[in-house]
């Protein structure tokens, strides 16, 4: 083994590609044995992301690109769920993580559909959503996943700790921690993605929605547990400063409300050559001002230039 720098957006993008193939592959296949092993490769993967460079890590949840919508969603849930559950002790980690990864294999071309509308759901479409916990389950059985743990996770990923969640209705402590987890994390990322008919909602936020809106259907453990792992305005979040400088935030700091952002621009001015470092607590005029739509900036972001290559160590049977 060895250690080299390697650029975690293009890590991240390569796995979502490997991602979208595998969700794709017929069971019953003569591939359908190795399934499980390139699905916990690609655990091992967002392990890597999430534990070399969380802050990377995260801004693909906001910025990265995937193949389609659903892959995408389920890259984003499996780091969200990753890093939350760095925090946790007495976790089947890698058993959440494949199932973060595999959770809606049973309605890939039902959630593509959805994602490109606001109409509301028909009947049918309604009834598949309800039952996708179980046609996952159900398929990835057909893919050869055994492990208990994995499928119950699946199976839980859309119940709520009062239960009013599907597709059985079971609260409190009936659904498995890891299980709670996914279910936040997959909330909280449906609100922050933008979708193709409306534009996502600010992190803080989302956040704020979470705690109000949707509390009595979520464990407050878990909510106090996402907030530690990814601050209120997690790395990838367009921001303006009191100043009125525009820039990402790039880093997570122990104060959740005062990150490191890095700036490109004043709103009247053409970008700088180089992004400006702001520790927003640091003086009064480099605080967040507000959050912005991602297309405020007004030049695509490079990630290798927020978030540097990191080291990893190279390893044949981790697919680097």
């Amino acid at each position: 083994m060895s250690r080299a720098k390697f650029p975690l957006s293009k890590y991240s993008t390569t796995a979502a590609i490997e991602l979208d193939a595998l969700l794709d592959r017929p069971s019953r296949t003569s591939e359908t044995d190795s399934f499980v092993d390139e699905i916990m490769t690609l655990v091992r993967r967002v392990q890597r992301c999430c534990q070399f460079d969380g802050d990377a890590a995260l801004a693909y949840v906001l910025l990265g690109r995937a193949p389609r919508y659903t892959v995408r969603q389920h890259m984003n849930v499996a780091i969200l769920t990753a890093l939350m559950l760095s925090r946790m002790a007495s976790v089947r980690a890698q058993a959440a993580l494949a199932a973060a990864l595999t959770m809606n294999i049973g309605m890939l071309a039902l959630q593509e559909e959805l994602y490109w509308t606001s109409n509301p759901l028909g009947q049918d479409q309604r009834a598949a959503l309800r039952q996708h916990p179980d046609m996952s389950v159900l398929a990835l059985r057909e893919r050869g996943v055994g492990d208990p743990a994995w499928l119950e996770i699946v199976a839980q990923h859309h119940e709520a700790l009062d239960g009013s969640g599907y597709p059985r209705g079971i609260g409190g402590v009936e659904i498995r921690r890891e299980a709670r987890v996914i279910v936040l994390a997959d909330r909280y990322n449906g609100m922050v993605m933008n979708r193709a008919y409306r534009p996502g909602v600010a992190p803080d936020q989302a956040l704020k929605v979470l705690a109000r809106r949707d509390a009595s259907a979520l464990d407050p453990e878990m909510l106090a547990v996402l907030i530690k792992a990814i601050g209120v305005y997690p790395p990838g979040t367009v921001v303006a400063l009191v100043n009125k400088e525009v820039g990402v935030v790039t880093n997570r700091l122990l104060d959740l409300k005062h990150p490191i952002v890095r700036t490109f621009f004043l709103e009247s001015r053409w970008p700088n050559d180089k992004p400006l470092k702001r520790l927003t607590s640091r003086m009064p005029q480099f605080a967040i001002a507000k959050v912005l739509p991602r297309d405020a900036l007004k030049s695509p972001i490079e990630p290798e230039r927020l978030w540097p290559p990191s080291p990893f160590v190279e390893s044949d049977d981790e697919g680097i």
